[in-house]
């Protein structure tokens, strides 16, 4: 048994679809719980599921998510994006192999979130970051709160397991949640997904289920398209995943901070491409 849980701003048209996805499911949710923070309330209606909606006056996706999974008691539950894509026997395939492995965390793959093997020079610069070797560095989390999406050249098998996971599908024991929760970022809470997964595969495996794929619209929002404040939250997450997930510390946590903001620099003036505003974001 497993509910929904979709934190939502401003996106009704694409979450009409994901809720017409929802309807089509072979094995149906237990209920879809909208936390919606949309200046003005909306209406959804399904005769297929249950739909428990709450409409709400703040702006952040990791509190409107722990809202929601306060509303659930099934055994599992799945965090979703307003904007994704899944074929009508997606959660069945899912539930099937969670049941049969067991599994208490797990993503299914998420078409085109991949990365290939690293060159030469930043596969150098993970290695610093890192401070080990790794032949990707595909699902891991490292350094200054640096996340790699997983690299799928040579993994054949059916489960990948990986440092941390998305939460634009997010499937988790409800009762493994609840040990951490998603960390109180504001707004578009950038790496919120990061800091969650990441803090319980330190105690639990995580796994990418390769075999299963959904599509991601990645919808762009206005706060999205605002570099400064943007690149101003990324960075402002990253150092508390550095600091609180990864472990540095002190100079250490400061030097490789400084690589990080050095690095971002350097690809941002290779991209051309609004190089300058994204720089001055970068050090302000």
């Amino acid at each position: 048994m497993y509910s929904v849980i979709i934190a939502t701003y401003n996106r009704k048209e694409s979450l009409r679809i994901v809720i017409d996805c929802l309807n089509k499911q072979t094995f149906k949710p237990k209920s879809l719980v909208i936390i919606d923070s949309s200046e003005e309330r909306q209406d959804y209606f399904s005769s297929e599921i249950s739909i428990i909606y709450k409409h709400v006056n703040y702006k952040s996706a990791a509190k409107q998510r722990n809202e929601g999974a306060l509303l659930c008691n099934s055994d599992y539950i799945v965090f979703l994006d307003d904007d994704v894509e899944f074929e009508p026997d997606f959660f069945e395939r899912i539930f099937n192999l969670v049941k049969v492995k067991n599994i208490l965390i797990a993503g299914p793959r998420q078409i085109g979130a991949e990365i290939k093997k690293p060159d030469l020079l930043l596969k150098l610069y993970y290695r610093i970051q890192a401070g080990y070797i790794d032949e990707t560095y595909g699902g891991k989390v490292f350094g200054a709160g640096i996340n790699c999406y997983p690299c799928y050249e040579h993994q054949h098998h059916e489960l990948l397991e990986v440092n941390w996971l998305p939460s634009t599908c997010l499937v988790i024991k409800n009762s493994i949640f609840n040990e951490v929760k998603f960390p109180d970022f504001e707004g578009y809470s950038y790496a919120e997904d990061v800091f969650l997964t990441a803090s319980l595969a330190k105690k639990y495996p995580v796994y990418i289920l390769r075999n299963i794929s959904y599509l991601h619209h990645s919808i762009t929002t206005n706060f999205k398209e605002n570099t400064l404040a943007l690149n101003k939250m990324k960075l402002k997450n990253q150092k508390i995943i550095a600091e609180q997930i990864v472990g540095l510390k002190g100079i250490k946590l400061q030097s490789k901070f400084l690589l990080h903001k050095l690095f971002l620099s350097l690809a941002y003036l290779k991209n051309k491409k609004n190089s300058f505003l994204h720089i001055r974001s970068i050090w302000q």
